[in-house]
């Protein structure tokens, strides 16, 4: 009982202590994003071959699990291709952000003044991009992007942490939950 406990406090410790998850989310407004009730993959629950080979098939086969289930927390139900109002599509990708911070002086030059130095840091990238299409016009009426930190492969928290965070802004102007 403890050691559940004990485990239990440490996971909810290193899942506070992750990096956040950085939103952004665009929608058609002519098109209400809320109104929509059924989804449907486009993808299959499989891995598949993607040409982003930064990301491998079983990522984005979990992404697509974790996606389908937060659209039915979210009240949507699940539909055949040819049934659904909104069709799916989960993508991922890989990324690297260079930020130079420049610091100093560390020496005074009589001549030339102070000399400056630079340090420059590489940050890993994760990103996922949640698109929901309207099946008849074939158009994107919402689309989902989250951004976070991430090591050199993506963990399960942090796969749990972008969809979430993402999904959280599904459907547009829906109240903030306790």
């Amino acid at each position: 009982m403890l050691r559940r406990t004990l485990l239990s406090l440490f996971a909810v410790l290193a899942v506070g202590c992750a990096p956040p998850v950085s939103v952004r989310t665009a929608f058609d407004p002519a098109k209400d994003p809320g109104k929509y009730r059924t989804f449907a993959m486009l993808e299959p629950n499989r891995p598949v071959a993607s040409q982003n080979t930064e990301v491998d098939p079983f990522v984005l086969l979990r992404l697509r699990q974790l996606t389908y289930l937060g659209l039915r927390a979210r009240g949507l139900s699940a539909a055949p291709k040819d049934q659904a109002e909104l069709l799916v599509l989960v993508s991922a990708s890989r990324d690297a952000e260079i930020y130079v911070y420049r610091s100093g002086p560390y020496f005074q030059d009589p001549l030339y003044g102070p000399m400056w130095s630079n340090q420059v840091v590489r940050v890993d990238e994760g990103i996922v991009v949640i698109d929901l299409i309207d099946r008849k016009s074939k158009s994107v009426v919402w689309r989902g992007t989250g951004v976070r930190e991430t090591g050199r492969s993506f963990s399960e928290a942090e796969l749990q942490d972008l969809v979430t965070a993402i999904l959280a802004e599904f459907p547009p102007g829906r109240p903030e939950e306790k």
